[in-house]
């Protein structure tokens, strides 16, 4: 919460509302990373995340980390996916199809990584902040083919940041 340019008091839920808050404090000298190009949102939508969902989600809630420690979180993640049409079942039973389609898409995403360090030629950017977790979610899924610049990034940024991957835990 904060009070605005003409003194009105506003929340700010979503964390990446939050970091861009911070970030223009300054204008654009208060920033600390580049702004998101863009350039992946197209492919996330359309070539990765609906795959991703039916990989991850039935998969990602057995993963032992905190998110899912108390099994009063894993019951409301269910109920509310299954409330917005998830099929829990329908997204197992399709696993192999997705796959196929998952690995397509990284190997499409390979081609737009600039390095192992960063998605593009100057550095760390918020294009990186978007997308890192997003692999990150998929490393619970047993059976994907990560091309080798695609999963030496994830490697890389996640080893620096200290974030454990979920290969560990991964499920068929």
């Amino acid at each position: 919460e904060y009070e605005n340019d003409v003194g009105v008091r506003t929340h700010l839920k979503e964390s990446l509302d939050i970091i861009d808050y911070v970030e223009t404090l300054e204008g654009d000298l208060g920033r600390l990373l580049p702004p998101s190009t863009g350039r992946f949102s197209k492919w996330t939508k359309q070539e990765y995340k609906p795959p991703l969902r039916m990989l991850a989600r039935p998969r990602i809630i057995n993963v032992p980390i905190g998110d899912w420690a108390n099994p009063e979180d894993v019951e409301y993640a269910k109920q509310k996916y299954t409330k917005q049409g998830f099929d829990y079942e329908k997204a197992m039973s399709s696993t192999e199809e997705n796959i196929t389609k998952i690995n397509g898409a990284l190997k499409q995403l390979e081609k737009m990584i600039y390095c192992k360090d960063y998605l593009n030629p100057w550095g760390v950017s918020m294009d990186d902040i978007l997308l890192v977790p997003e692999l990150r979610t998929l490393t619970c899924v047993k059976g994907v083919d990560w091309p080798p610049l695609v999963l030496a990034y994830l490697t890389c940024i996640c080893d620096r940041a200290h974030v454990q991957l979920y290969f560990d835990y991964a499920q068929e």
